[in-house]
């Protein structure tokens, strides 16, 4: 029989990602189309460090198989760099 529930470390990420994108709305502002961009680059941001880590073999900071350093510095650097592309085509 095939588990039920999801991978506990697809959660966590999920969570930490879903956390960072909207701390950055809470303190910037903007709509709900602004919020789902967030918690979006947020996650893409968040799969690229993490991906990043894994190709460096980096294990600093690591929570399970997770590297939280790589991933959320991954996370806010997408939220920035999405920031400031939105600002541009205003």
């Amino acid at each position: 029989m095939q588990d039920v529930f999801p991978n506990p470390q697809l959660i966590f990420a999920l969570l930490l990602a879903t956390l960072v994108g909207t701390t950055y709305h809470f303190i910037a502002g903007g709509n709900l189309r602004r919020l789902v961009i967030s918690i979006v680059g947020g996650w893409f941001g968040f799969t690229i460090g993490q991906l990043i880590s894994m190709t460096l073999q980096d294990s600093a900071f690591m929570v399970g198989q997770i590297n939280v350093m790589y991933a959320l510095s991954g996370s806010i650097l997408s939220i920035v760099l999405i920031h400031f592309i939105s600002l541009e085509s205003k």
